[in-house]
């Protein structure tokens, strides 16, 4: 990517400036798979799963000639996901997900040495579960909840 638009300290005038600014070039490289089956090992039983490589660089930047080298503002070198879905009868499923994002930084010049804190980006593990009921055709209730084990995390926030 070249001219990425990012606010960024200009740290090369004086005094330093933080605005909107380019960054003259980021280097993405990575690899992406992915899977989808219906009635896997059993009927009713559907899998999806993901598994992303991604090495984003950033290669110029005359407006913190720091970064340079330094890997890109939130962006994972593995993220992982897979969830399986049961369906039970015609009229129900259950769904059951994993999702896993691995290191990043909220820094372009990769300071930020506690991720799991305020201004942070942790890495996280997190299961997710939700129950679909159809009624009618045109009717479906969902229940769920993201991240069933609570686990604390942190992107830029909890």
């Amino acid at each position: 990517m070249k001219n990425t638009l990012f606010s960024q300290t200009n740290t090369t005038v004086i005094p330093n400036i933080t605005n909107f600014q380019n960054i003259d070039k980021v280097r993405s490289r990575g690899i992406e798979t992915s899977y989808e089956g219906q009635d896997v090992l059993i009927r009713g039983l559907d899998l999806t799963a993901g598994l992303a490589y991604t090495q984003s660089k950033i290669m110029a930047n005359s407006g913190n000639p720091a970064s340079v080298g330094k890997y890109f503002y939130r962006i994972p070198l593995w993220r992982a996901n897979v969830a399986a879905t049961w369906r039970a009868t015609s009229q129900s499923a259950v769904m059951i997900a994993a999702r896993y994002s691995g290191r990043k930084y909220n820094t372009l010049t990769n300071t930020d040495t506690n991720p799991n804190t305020y201004g942070g980006t942790s890495t996280y593990t997190v299961i997710d579960v939700k129950f679909t009921f159809r009624p009618t055709k045109r009717t479906e209730l969902d229940i769920g909840v993201d991240n069933l084990f609570d686990h604390r995390y942190y992107v830029f926030h909890p």
